[in-house]
């Protein structure tokens, strides 16, 4: 067995040169594992018998054929993290050069998870966007002194952008949820919570994008993703309050359902109030 120090977990779905992108950016470094786990891609537009890298002894690619999204696909990758430390990314961002090297000063601290800040950009353009505006902000009122760092950390629902003890997750088994939208949400939540040490750091070590048409994007165009994203806050503000933190209110962001549709509206505003 490889005596990896950091597991890279990335899930992946029909953009095959995004993904490219996305491993590009990651060393040939003695001690990573990088798991790319593709859920059901179209095989005429992913081709992985012929992938660059699918030889390299740090890469392993997992198919499944189940569909069930990234949630589940990242959980695919957690059986198969064999790495002291976790990182999470999306195929369709990238890491920021040097990442490793300011991860790696984490490696013998003692915390179980740490923040990182992050770009953000256009994929296709590579302009500037606002998509790192929460963390950033977050990670600067802690460093200010004005939160703890897990009041900071909870107001962020992302994995990207966290370095996670491995023994720290299973011990308390926390997996993503396996749902279509806010996968990542009571996983992070989870770990901010349960974790004894929480730590964030000023140092950019990745880059998250904008896409037009990514399940970021759709969210406020499908009714079903819309609907989950606000089943699965209701769950986190429940979780949080077992932890003396306060929830976020939900009542904006059902009201916001009016610009899906107004049966949207109608089915958030019951979900709202009847729990």
């Amino acid at each position: 067995m490889e005596n990896f120090i950091l597991s890279i977990i990335i899930p992946h779905h029909n953009t095959p040169g995004l993904l490219q992108r996305c491993i590009d950016s990651i060393p040939s470094t003695e001690g990573i594992q990088t798991i790319i786990i593709d859920d059901n891609s179209d095989p005429i537009l992913m081709d992985f018998e012929h992938f660059p890298g699918k030889d390299r002894k740090d890469f392993e690619i997992y198919l499944t054929k189940e569909g069930r999204g990234a949630g589940y696909a990242r959980n695919v990758g957690l059986q198969h993290a064999k790495g002291e430390w976790l990182l999470f990314a999306d195929s369709d961002d990238f890491f920021t050069k040097g990442f490793y090297d300011v991860v790696s000063k984490r490696f013998g601290t003692d915390v179980d998870m740490v923040m990182f800040k992050d770009d953000s950009v256009d994929s296709d353009t590579l302009e500037p966007s606002n998509r790192s505006e929460n963390i950033n902000n977050r990670i600067d009122e802690c460093l200010a002194g004005k939160t703890t760092a897990k009041e900071a950390s909870i107001r962020v629902q992302s994995p990207w952008c966290r370095l996670i003890r491995r023994s720290f997750v299973e011990r308390n088994g926390i997996r993503f949820d396996e749902v279509m939208a806010c996968n990542d949400t009571m996983f992070t939540t989870k770990c901010t919570c349960l974790a004894d040490k929480v730590d964030v750091s000023p140092e950019v070590i990745y880059t998250v994008t904008y896409r037009q048409g990514s399940l970021w994007d759709s969210r406020k165009k499908n009714p079903k993703n819309y609907l989950t994203r606000l089943e699965v806050q209701i769950r986190r503000n429940k979780y949080v309050k077992q932890f003396g933190y306060q929830p976020l209110p939900v009542m904006g962001y059902v009201v916001k359902g009016i610009k899906v549709s107004f049966i949207t509206f109608l089915r958030a505003l019951w979900m709202a109030v009847s729990r």
